[in-house]
């Protein structure tokens, strides 16, 4: 099940395939475009197959042009049902799930589901003696009939589920008029039970129904005229009599005895089969268990009714090691400790690969049968015998591996389920070759409990990992369990790791080369189930770095992409790789590891350096070289030198750590010269720009060139770097030598001097506008470099402009947080994160020096950036990551604002607007503050005037009132300082105005579009929908475009909570 976050849609699959987005139908097209919808519709929240969808329209035999048409028909499905949808996306509500397709609705918005649920229903009202209430339910299932089902679908999927739902309906007919029957209403019943038997003459249900109508009617000739004639079209057609209950109907009326509701026929069951106790029959429980809490109470609901007599069954699946046997022997501990279900009424079996082969072998495993030779119906008598006793649950683990016998006896003892007290609980990996497994899964799919078992999530991965070592977590650990991705089975392994190399002192780490060979073999031995194909295919796969191509892969594998297609998509269903538009990589980096290190070193060298000489002569970007070169960790030779010369500045703006470690690589091995003195000025930039201090390569630069310019640059880094860390004296003395070097002139000497006049105690003058107090470092630099980075209205510079000067000319990595923040408030979320990733770094070796005095705003940044995409577990790490930084700032400080803010946020995205407003209120309690601080005050009014919060309100328009003449006078403090005073003043018409004001004289940003979103807000509050509606349709337009998420979704939810009826395919 999905969340109901498509309201107003609505899916008819009983009749002709419609669609509808409230009163509006929507236009699905073609025949072959409708059956594709069919059967994503019908499997609702689960994810179906590009092989799925072919064998769906086309058989055994579809076109060489099959799989380009599902693309198609899916591009067409998604531009119809997400008309707003941004180009190239893959959509929301139609969602690529790695090698397959998702619709993410909730079941009840299929006409299907819901028949379901009232025949269901239906059932269970008679079944308690409510006849009346029986009859509601069944005319309000049978009334979302609109002809047959998937009307005029062409392909086998529609051609059975035809036929299935067909029968469904048909017994559903059955069951109407019994309970007609039963209210004496048999006149309602006789001429559309007297149709049905002409159009079903072997039905003998129909035939039983129409002669107990006619017999009640007073018509008791024509009931046994009935009987003659279904007598005698059995055996004409099928050589049989009828059936017991057809027999012993018709003997009750030739004696006159009064007929009763059919029945079943009495048989006397064999002597069932026993169950003796085992203490083996299941696993042992794990020691820490962690997380899954709806899965574990929907399997307690399961459990609890098969106790009270109702059957069920549940598939349960996911990759290997995600948790699907500990969550099982959780539960079903937990059920043996609480009730009084019996070891004897459990049985747990376990499938083998190795076992695949022999018939039935996991039902024998079951019952202890000697052999199933008597056939299915020999195993389903058995087993009824055994529900004449109590319930039962079946537990099959590693079904995946099942015997196709066993799963035939599985697809019968499904239909059990729906008459007797039997549960059965299944797990499996996804596994597309495995043709009855996906059957069996697609049949069961309607009536049974679909469970995906997906990743923990990030706080209950550090909650295992911390239960599981016991103490609290290292820095070193904490950086190594995300490497598992959420998967429980990497993370204990890991963790096993580590302390086996707290032990012994094996070295423990992420890069290539570091994991201990323990771990590398534990990992490889997990994987060794996929077939030797698709592990070969992974193994080339990690030589291609983090994110790779089909292309690619066909290039370093040397098999065409037809070939590879099978192993590709048996690695998407395993969960190793993850398809992401049209690249692909690994979901756990851990695996990706550990396959690597499989690859003896010396081999993966020469065809890292192979691969990287060739993609440099075909053109390949250069950060696709040096990545490869990178991983060499061999000898450098002229041409790498030559090569690297040439593109350490195209590779640094996009992987300036690649960059570093090449840098130290060939400097290494490079002779003094101009070409190695250059490129180690280089290195000593790059690093000075992430924000660490290169003192041993500014030192050696100084020691050895003879260019006096570039020995100031390296002096200006050192002395910069004295400043930032509060080492006044050490600067100077850098600065004081760099100036009486009467040779050093042009930008270095101007630097100097004003690094010098602000170490003297005249810094420049503060620039109240800037976001941030660190983009006052900004005049340091020389006018001739400010001049060529230009810079906004607020003060921060042109990003293209910064990384592209940065390998040429020493920039302080405050530059980076600068940027950083204009592309959030430009709500450009990539780039934001682009720089602080920069500053955080993948590897733990370079960390900027910017976090000891800015991590809090870094991290609480990232945080915002993940809430507007609607990340909440990767916005509540990065808070957690921002409050570790705030032990050394004070957090009435300026640095703080964006944490305050980031935790307000995250508050009110988890439904606590209270909590929110006490994150927020630092912010009017504080001294004058950059403007940064500001920009969230109209957050905070509106969320006062929610809750009705008059203090915060009073204490937002005092803040206002202490503002300076020169913060008034700017543009973004006006805008600002209007839309706090229109909230409170609860004045929608200044919010119209001020809306018109911010798009002209700031732009398109987060700042204009909450404006005409709280526009909206107010207006409704108002009652003007009318205009309410025009700025909702406004904003949503805006935030769809910048890809806000959240925004979007909390704009739709408060605009509901106003009474006005919007709706938001987020």
């Amino acid at each position: 099940m999905t969340g109901d976050n498509h309201p107003g849609l609505w899916f008819q699959v009983l009749g002709s395939v419609r669609g509808w987005h409230g009163e509006n139908e929507i236009d699905l097209g073609s025949a072959h475009r409708r059956a594709v919808l069919a059967v994503l519709a019908i499997s609702a929240g689960h994810t179906v197959s590009r092989h799925e969808l072919i064998d769906a329209l086309w058989g055994e035999q579809p076109p060489s042009s099959a799989a380009g048409s599902i693309y198609t028909y899916i591009s067409g499905l998604r531009r119809a049902l997400e008309p707003d949808r941004a180009p190239r996306s893959s959509g929301h509500l139609l969602a690529s799930v790695g090698s397959g397709y998702s619709l993410q609705i909730d079941r009840e918005r299929l006409d299907l589901h819901r028949f379901h649920e009232l025949r269901t229903s239906g059932a269970q009202q008679r079944k308690a003696g409510r006849p009346q209430d029986a009859l509601a339910e069944l005319d309000a299932a049978l009334e979302l009939w609109h002809g047959d089902a998937l009307a005029g679908l062409p392909g086998p999927f529609a051609a059975t589920q035809r036929a299935k739902l067909g029968e469904l309906r048909l017994t559903t007919v059955e069951t109407r008029a019994e309970v007609l029957l039963d209210l004496g209403r048999h006149n309602e019943v006789i001429a559309e039970l007297s149709a049905l038997a002409q159009e079903h003459p072997l039905r003998e249900r129909l035939r039983a129904l129409l002669m107990r109508a006619l017999h009640e009617d007073g018509r008791t000739a024509e009931a046994l005229e009935v009987f003659t004639e279904a007598r005698e079209t059995l055996i004409e057609t099928s050589g049989i009599e009828p059936g017991p209950e057809l027999r012993r109907l018709h003997e009750q009326l030739l004696s006159g005895t009064t007929p009763g509701r059919p029945a079943p026929a009495a048989t006397v069951a064999p002597a069932p089969p026993t169950l003796p106790a085992r203490a083996d029959w299941r696993p042992e429980r794990t020691d820490v268990f962690v997380g899954r809490s709806d899965e574990r109470q929907l399997l307690h609901d399961t459990v609890s009714a098969v106790l009270d007599g109702r059957g069920g069954v549940v598939w349960v699946e996911g990759e290997a090691g995600i948790g699907k046997t500990a969550l099982f022997a959780e539960v079903l501990s937990e059920v043996l400790a609480s009730t009084d279900v019996g070891e004897t009424r459990l049985r747990w079996a376990t499938a083998q690969e190795i076992d695949s082969g022999m018939p039935a072998q996991l039902i024998r495993d079951y019952f202890g049968f000697e052999t199933v030779q008597a056939g299915v119906e020999h195993v389903l008598e058995n087993v009824a015998g055994l529900l004449a006793q109590g319930p039962l649950i079946l537990v099959a683990d590693q079904f995946q591996w099942a015997d196709a016998a066993s799963l035939s006896v599985w697809s019968r003892l499904a239909e059990l389920t729906e008459r007797l007290p039997l549960l059965l609980v299944s797990a499996a990996r996804p596994t597309p070759g495995r043709a009855g497994l996906v059957h069996l899964r697609q049949r069961l799919a309607r009536t049974a409990e679909l469970i995906t078992l997906g990743p923990l999530e990030h706080p209950e991965v550090v909650e295992l990992a911390e239960r599981l070592v016991g103490v609290g977590l290292s820095a070193r650990i904490r950086s190594q369990i995300d490497l598992a991705a959420g998967n429980p089975h990497y993370l204990r392994e890991i963790i096993a790791a580590a302390a086996e190399q707290s032990q012994h002192g094996d070295r423990m780490g992420a890069a290539p080369g570091a994991l201990p060979a323990r771990l590398v073999a534990r990992i490889n031995d997990h994987v060794s189930f996929l077939p030797g194909p698709a592990l070969s295919m992974l193994q080339w796969a990690t030589l291609l770095g983090d994110s790779f191509t089909y292309a690619d892969l066909t290039a370093t594998v040397g098999r065409d992409l037809a070939d590879l297609a099978g192993d590709v998509e048996e690695a998407l269903a395993a969960g190793f790789l993850v398809a992401d538009g049209e690249s692909l990589r690994f979901r756990h980096k851990i695996v990706q590891l550990a396959l690597h290190e499989k690859t003896p070193a010396p081999m993966r060298a020469a065809l890292h350096r192979q691969f990287a000489e060739t993609l440099a002569a075909n053109g390949a970007p250069a950060v696709r070289v040096a990545e490869h070169l990178a991983a060499t960790s061999t000898a450098t030779d002229s041409w790498v030198s030559g090569w690297l010369a040439d593109n350490v500045g195209m590779i640094a703006a996009e992987k300036p750590y690649v960059a570093i470690g090449l840098l130290r690589q060939v400097i290494g091995s490079t002779a003094r010269g101009p070409q190695g003195d250059g490129m180690l000025a280089v290195l000593a930039r790059l690093l000075f720009w992430l924000g660490t201090e290169p003192e041993s390569e500014a030192r050696s630069l100084i020691a050895r060139s003879g260019d006096p310019d570039r020995a100031a640059e390296m002096r200006w880094i050192l002395a910069y770097g004295y400043y930032r860390s509060g080492r006044t004296a050490e600067a100077l003395s850098e600065v004081d030598t760099a100036l009486a070097d009467a040779r050093v002139t042009g930008r270095w000497r101007e630097r100097h001097e004003l690094l010098r006049a602000e170490l003297s105690g005249n810094p420049h003058e503060e620039n109240l506008s800037a976001p941030i107090a660190e983009l006052a470092q900004l005049p340091l630099l020389d006018a001739d470099t400010r001049a060529m980075l230009g810079g906004d209205r607020s003060g921060a510079p042109y990003v293209a402009a910064t990384w592209e000067l940065a390998p040429d000319r020493a920039l302080p990595a405050e530059i980076h947080l600068a940027n950083a923040i204009s592309h959030y408030w430009m709500c450009e979320w990539a780039g934001a994160q682009a720089e602080l990733d920069a500053l955080t770094g993948d590897d733990q070796v370079y960390k900027s020096y910017l976090l000891r005095h800015a991590g809090v705003t870094v991290y609480a940044l990232a945080a915002l950036i993940a809430i507007m995409r609607d990340e909440a577990e990767t916005a509540a790490r990065h808070v957690w990551t921002a409050v570790s930084h705030a032990d050394s700032v004070s957090l009435r400080s300026p640095a703080s604002d964006f944490l305050f803010s980031a935790k307000s946020e995250l508050a009110l995205m988890n439904g606590h607007p209270e909590e929110a407003i006490s994150a927020l209120a630092p912010l009017v309690n504080a001294p004058v503050r950059p403007l940064a601080g500001y920009l969230w005050l109209p957050r905070l009014a509106r969320l006062a005037v929610t809750v009705g919060d008059t203090a915060s309100l009073e204490r937002i328009r005092q803040a206002l009132a202490e503002w300076s003449p020169v913060q008034r006078a700017t543009n973004a403090f006006e805008v600002v300082g209007r839309h706090c005073r229109a909230i409170i003043d609860d004045d929608p018409d200044e919010l119209l105005r001020l809306a018109t004001i911010a798009a002209t004289r700031i732009g398109t940003n987060l700042i204009s579009v909450r404006t005409v979103d709280d526009a909206a807000w107010l207006l409704a509050r108002h009652g003007r929908k009318s205009e309410a509606r025009d700025q909702l349709v406004q904003a949503s337009t805006i935030y769809r475009r910048l890809g806000a998420r959240y925004d979007l979704r909390r704009m739709f939810d408060a605009m509901r909570a106003l009474g006005y009826p919007a709706t938001a395919p987020v």
